[in-house]
């Protein structure tokens, strides 16, 4: 497995290793000896080299300068063997590595050489000059190897007084720190224990260390910021502790709240609903009684109508009126102007032996909320609890809300009663009447038909709750127009009354007249209700009476007939009973 450079050091942190304090003063008094000391001997080594630099040239240019004036003259005398004997005997110097003469065409004269390192040379030349004339030059090589040897020296004896230097400073500052500080940093971990055990008034002294002190006094400040802070947490995480507290108890009130909604819109009867809406308040506030009194017949009396826990177990009143001294009449009276009652131990026991308004005396305090339906007082609910600490001012609005809640409760109970009384007295107008009335959705499926209807048309309820189609109660040949009508109807189109010839169960048919109007809900059309009457007796009358219409236009002209025959034979009549009058003898209208 291969680790990055960063590895160790992670590691390092990882596992937490400690290090000495004295060991890093230590090192940094060493570090910073290696610093100052180093660049000093850098610099004293740097001088000494430039030095013996110079003495090297300047020999070379010394020697070079000598061997051409001591030349000039065996030279200008071609005198080789004294030429040679100067140069050897320059060459005899341990410095010099090589000598080179020439004349001053070019020529060499003389070339000396000495074997040794020749990487380090020093080379210098110089004209040989004889009454004022170049008469030829002179070339020597000086080795610089023994005074780079010096250098090497002063480099190595400075490098271990260096080390020297390092060591002494290590170890000596080691145990010296060590014996200054162990006492002071000891004092110092003893009061970090104690104030991490707790004791945060613990005070670090007795410190002979100014540097120390100051860490101290700033230690015994961090202390006492930390018992602030501990302090201060404390008191927040009680407070955390009693806002939690409160809120858990908001939370069950509004669930007991949810609850006592979603069971008053179960609509379940009024007397259970009641008794466990009483019941969930006195197991989640924890009171020790409750009792709802009602003013049945709006006089001046409170009957008490539902109570938890249920049982005599407390004594309490079942009958509150206004004709009672003391509490009865200051019950109603407030209560009827809508406002809260809240009695303590002391009111609840100065009652007047005449008062038939009387309550247990374990009952220390006693709340009593005024109940309104529909802006009539109904009655109160009554909270009593044994406990000198309720405080019915933290729970009010809890308890508003839920009597609240029992009101509309109450509001919906008799608006249904109401409704259903409404819905039953319709209805059984509507079995009442002779003519069909009916109820069917957009889908034409008849969801209600009277009694007359069922009748009319030769179906039973069960039919109908089989499911019977508006169109089969008509004849086939009038279903289209009837789909027709009662589109338009869904579509909010208004109607008239319309004739159809209706179809009975068995097959026969007879004729009808039909008026429908929409069903709306919410702003939609659910679909149609309306009446079917039966128009049979009517066709029969207006059949009888075109046929008595008839008969009299008959008679009309017969009458008209008749009188115009009697103005044409009247005078045939009349004139033979004129001739009676004076009738002659031999005439033969007076034969016998």
């Amino acid at each position: 497995m291969t680790l990055s450079i960063k590895d160790p050091m992670r590691a390092f942190h990882k596992k937490g290793i400690q290090r000495s304090l004295s060991v890093d003063l230590t090192i940094g008094m060493v570090v910073i000896l290696v610093l100052i000391e180093g660049a000093l001997l850098y610099f004293m080594y740097q001088r000494q080299a430039r030095l013996l630099q110079a003495e090297i040239e300047f020999k070379a240019e010394d020697y070079a300068s000598k061997l051409s004036e001591v030349l000039a003259v065996p030279i200008w005398d071609f005198d080789d063997e004294q030429i040679e004997k100067i140069g050897k005997g320059f060459h005899q110097n341990e410095l010099v590595r090589r000598i080179r003469i020439t004349n001053n065409q070019g020529n060499q004269i003389l070339l000396l050489e000495n074997d040794g390192d020749n990487s380090l040379l020093v080379r210098r030349d110089a004209a040989i000059q004889y009454n004022q004339q170049t008469i030829g030059h002179v070339e020597i090589f000086i080795s610089a190897a023994s005074y780079f040897k010096e250098m090497d020296w002063l480099r190595n004896t400075l490098i271990v007084v260096l080390l020297c230097s390092i060591i002494v400073i290590f170890i000596a500052s080691g145990l010296l720190l060590r014996l200054f500080l162990r006492k002071p940093l000891h004092a110092l971990a003893q009061g970090m224990d104690r104030v991490a055990k707790g004791e945060f008034d613990h005070q670090t002294k007795n410190l002979s260390y100014t540097e120390l002190t100051d860490i101290a006094d700033r230690f015994n400040q961090m202390a006492s910021r930390i018992k602030a802070r501990e302090n201060a947490l404390i008191d927040i995480n009680q407070e955390l502790k009693e806002l939690n507290d409160q809120l858990r108890q908001r939370f069950k009130y509004e669930q007991l709240l949810a609850e006592m909604s979603n069971h008053a819109a179960s609509r379940t009867s009024y007397d259970q609903f009641v008794e466990e809406s009483l019941r969930s308040l006195g197991e989640a506030l924890g009171t020790t009684w409750i009792g709802l009194y009602r003013n049945r017949s709006n006089d001046d009396h409170l009957t008490l109508s539902t109570e938890w826990p249920s049982g005599e177990t407390f004594e309490r009143p079942s009958r509150i009126s206004m004709v009672d001294v003391g509490l009865g009449t200051e019950f109603i009276h407030n209560l009827r102007a809508n406002q809260p009652i809240q009695l303590n131990q002391t009111q609840l026991q100065t009652q007047d032996s005449a008062d038939d308004v009387t309550f247990s005396p374990s009952f220390k305090t006693m709340l009593a909320l005024p109940l309104f339906v529909q802006n009539t007082f109904y009655g109160g609910v009554l909270f009593g609890d044994v406990a000198e600490t309720r405080k019915w001012e933290e729970v009010a609005p809890i308890l508003e809300t839920a009597t609240q809640i029992i009101v509309r409760f109450i509001e919906s109970t008799q608006a249904r009663e109401l409704l259903l009384r409404s819905e039953e007295r319709f209805r059984e107008m509507a079995e009442m009447l002779p003519e069909t009335i009916f109820e069917m959705d957009r889908d034409g499926q008849l969801t209600y038909v009277n009694r007359s209807g069922l009748e009319q048309f030769g179906y039973s309820q069960d039919d109908l709750q089989n499911g019977l189609q508006a169109a089969d109660m008509f004849a086939p040949g009038e279903r289209p127009r009837l789909h027709k009508n009662i589109q338009a109807l869904l579509d909010g189109k208004a109607t008239r009354l319309k004739e159809y010839q209706a179809c009975h169960k068995d097959g026969s048919q007879f004729p009808t007249m039909v008026s429908s109007s929409p069903i709306r809900k919410a702003n939609q059309i659910v679909g149609a209700r309306g009446f079917v009457i039966d128009i049979s007796d009517k066709k029969n009358l207006e059949e009888r009476l075109q046929k008595a219409n008839r008969m009299e236009a008959i008679g009309n002209l017969a009458a008209g007939v008749a009188h115009d025959l009697n103005n044409n034979l009247s005078g045939l009549v009349g004139y033979p009973d004129l001739l009676l009058l004076d009738p002659v003898a031999y005439t033969p209208l007076t034969l016998p």
